[in-house]
């Protein structure tokens, strides 16, 4: 072999052993790299795994994990919960610390779980403790899969809801007993109300039979006294009417259809006595609403005869406005009479509650107002003051 060639040959070794030094070189620094990443990374899934034990361990759901019925693994609020050690659990299977009846319910979700049909799914169920009480609790439960989509286990967060069912319970049945005493309520009143109109139209016609055998006997004060026995009488039977509307709001009157507001105020302007000296006035186009018919009838009634009763001006004005705010139906009820008191706004809208300026009032009419507009999921307020007038303003939910 030439000397040329040895030459090339020696330089191409040269080479080829610089290449495999660079490579080895390469390949150990990488190799440190991979080792050094792979220590990170085990120190950090080492971190976050201590990390989610106490997350475990110090949660206040209880926390279980199985496989296929048999319990690996729990936290202290379920042994806590349940009076059991985790030695204790750890032996048990999920059909031993569960209500025999309520298990087969969990195995249908378990199976579902089992096929892939769902991934999680929530029971609640009761559980037996270890001194034989049992105890409700919702129970959630989540499949962990492998990569064949296979479970591997289940892990069960556990909450106990013995309190809040008890309380739920307690509540139903002071509900039941309220609605229960609220109707009895409604029919005595009913009743009672009937009742006493018998002995008043009683007194009424002995009164007219009074007044004439012996008109030509009473002299003006035996009139007077006669008249003010008849305003009583209407008084009275004006209060117990009003008992029997307000004992009657919320009881099923009609079915509720679409009905035109601006017919039924000015069917009520009509019909109610509406002194020469006031005018009442539609600002604006009222609405068309699904509601009760007698119901809208008697809220407006109160509202626009109530304006009428307290004005004290020469010249009365009652105006009735409409605006349409959103989810609500808004309207107002404006008279200029002689205006409430700041500390009476809330007293005014309680049964047999009134202004003492106006000795004709029940005190029944707003407060069969505010009933209404309570069932019609509403509110009721009002702007005044003293000597200029009263704004009373309400609001009914739109019906979708």
């Amino acid at each position: 072999m030439s000397s040329e060639k040895i030459e090339i040959l020696q330089r191409a070794l040269k080479r080829e052993k610089a290449a495999r030094k660079q490579a080895e070189n390469i390949l150990e620094e990488k190799s440190l790299e991979l080792y050094y990443t792979n220590q990170k990374l085990k120190n950090l899934i080492s971190e976050k795994t201590s990390e989610l034990s106490v997350i475990v361990e110090n949660s206040s759901l209880g926390i279980v994990l199985t496989q296929y019925d048999t319990i690996i693994q729990t936290n202290k609020a379920f042994q806590n919960l349940l009076g059991y050690s985790q030695d204790e659990l750890i032996s048990k299977k999920v059909r031993d610390i569960s209500v025999k009846e309520e298990y087969s319910k969990s195995q249908d979700f378990l199976d579902k779980l089992d096929r892939g049909e769902i991934n999680t799914f929530s029971v609640n169920k009761r559980y037996r403790c270890k001194d034989g009480s049992l105890i409700w609790a919702k129970t959630n439960v989540a499949a962990v899969r492998d990569q064949g989509n296979k479970i591997k286990y289940q892990v069960a967060l556990i909450e106990d809801i013995t309190d809040h069912l008890v309380l739920e319970e307690q509540r139903n049945q002071l509900l039941s007993d309220l609605e229960r005493n609220n109707q009895e309520l409604k029919e005595y009143a009913y009743i009672v109300s009937h009742d006493l109109k018998s002995p008043l139209r009683s007194i009424n016609a002995l009164i007219s039979w009074i007044k004439e055998d012996y008109e030509t006997v009473f002299d003006k004060s035996g009139n007077r006294n006669i008249a003010l026995i008849e305003k009583t009488l209407e008084k009275m039977e004006q209060l117990i009417n009003g008992i029997l509307d307000y004992s009657s709001i919320d009881r099923k009157q009609n079915q509720d259809t679409i009905i035109d507001f601006n017919c039924i105020v000015s069917d009520i302007i009509n019909t109610i006595y509406v002194p020469k000296h006031i005018n009442i006035v539609i600002k604006k186009t009222l609405p068309h609403i699904k509601a009760d018919k007698i119901r809208i009838q008697q809220l407006f009634q109160n509202l626009i005869s109530n304006a009428i009763s307290y004005i004290d001006k020469e010249e009365g004005l009652v105006e009735i406005d409409y605006e349409d705010r959103n989810a609500y139906h808004v309207f107002s009820v404006k008279d200029n009479g002689i205006g409430i008191e700041k500390k009476h706004f809330k007293k005014i809208f309680k049964i047999f509650q009134s202004l003492n300026a106006h000795k004709d009032s029940t005190g029944i009419g707003l407060s069969i107002v505010k009933k209404i507009i309570d069932l019609y999921q509403g509110d009721i307020w009002l702007d005044s003051s003293p000597g200029k007038g009263t704004t009373f303003f309400f609001s009914l939910k739109k019906q979708l």
